[in-house]
């Protein structure tokens, strides 16, 4: 259904917008405040996720790329983005200027020098279907997650914290970081609700009025 929806918005507008339609995540550009998306990475805290969820961090590191940016792309071995994906991020950011050459398994690499920190779970691409198995992968990653230390270590423990939400607390982030100074979550939450209400507006305006 998702699908067919997207491919319905796309014929709107010209291009798929809906989280809905698989990959067809919804970007707001070119006109959107930059200043809570500066350089940044994407952490895959796995935690607990029970779906596979892998749509918005490729389109999350997708739309970093073409602006340029510097991105890094921390999973855990097994839970690595679909090679497609990730042959798209690499060829957008060569297009754009932007870097995309850090793909590790360290969490604690993962934050060191960052501005931002964009933590999103998924599940496993190779498991997909194997419940079962996924989970008795997943038990031992249970340190995946964003903790104050890891924070710390951002450019001068100054880097944002980013999260699409609903967030898992203490599974993908700790209480202090989610909490804490430099989480924007709330403030990325409310940006996205009037993304999807002028959405909305310019899909059923019309009708509407």
């Amino acid at each position: 259904m998702g699908r067919a929806v997207g491919q319905t918005v796309a014929k709107r507008l010209g291009r798929a917008l809906l989280e809905l339609g698989g990959n067809n995540g919804m970007i707001v550009a070119p006109s959107a405040d930059l200043r809570m998306g500066v350089r940044s990475i994407v952490f895959a805290a796995a935690g607990t996720c029970g779906w596979l969820g892998v749509a918005v961090s490729p389109m999350t590191a997708s739309f970093a790329a073409s602006l340029g940016m510097e991105i890094v792309i921390a999973r855990p071995p097994g839970f690595e983005l679909d090679p497609e994906d990730t042959a798209l991020i690499r060829r957008v950011a060569q297009q754009s200027g932007g870097e995309f050459v850090h793909i590790i398994d360290d969490p604690d690499d993962a934050t060191v020098g960052a501005d931002a920190v964009y933590v999103k779970s998924w599940g496993s691409v190779k498991l997909y279907g194997n419940p079962q198995e996924e989970a008795a992968q997943r038990a031992a990653l249970r340190d995946w997650r964003l903790t104050p230390a890891r924070l710390k270590s951002t450019r001068g423990g100054r880097g944002i914290v980013m999260h699409c939400l609903p967030v898992r607390r203490n599974v993908e982030i700790d209480d202090a970081v989610l909490d804490g100074p430099n989480s924007v979550v709330v403030d990325q939450a409310e940006n996205r609700l009037h993304a999807q209400r002028a959405l909305l507006l310019e899909l059923i305006g019309e009708r509407a009025t």
